[in-house]
């Protein structure tokens, strides 16, 4: 700055005796950071490609340990699990078995509890009606007898 003839392009720090120079400066600078970025891309997509792989890898191993933990060197281990497992859903279907038969007994009472007191209630009428009856041939048979 201060000298004459030359160029100074103050957003990339760029001194040039011509100004087309400095343009085309800014120009090989973003192009420059643009490869850059996409070089950095392509390295973190490679990394993450490479980790993937590994933790797949690991993972496999892992199942393999799990599988073996699970059965045993010759499956002992399996076995005892399924027949824990044979023992506690028979427990279950027992258990869901009583509760279904306590439901239908349960169910059942209160049908015949219901039926019961409309067998009551009916013999109940039945009396009622029978009384009334009874006591309205006896107030007939007053009057007719007070009649003749």
């Amino acid at each position: 700055p201060g000298i004459e003839g030359y160029f100074y392009n103050f957003a990339s720090d760029i001194v040039a005796d011509d100004a087309s120079h400095i343009l085309t400066k800014a120009h090989e600078q973003k192009a420059l950071s643009i490869l850059q970025k996409n070089m950095r891309g392509a390295i973190t997509r490679r990394q993450i490609k490479k980790q993937t792989a590994a933790v797949r890898v690991i993972q496999g191993a892992k199942r393999m340990w799990d599988v073996r933990k699970l059965h045993g060197k010759n499956g002992e281990n399996a076995n005892i699990l399924k027949k824990w497992y044979g023992k506690h859903r028979a427990q279950q279907g027992k258990d869901k078995l009583e509760y279904r038969m306590a439901r239908l007994q349960a169910c059942f009472a209160g049908y015949e509890v219901r039926r019961d007191f409309h067998d009551m209630l009916h013999n109940v009428r039945k009396f009622q009606a029978n009384f009334r009856g009874l006591r309205a041939r006896r107030k007939i048979a007053t009057l007719r007898n007070a009649a003749m």
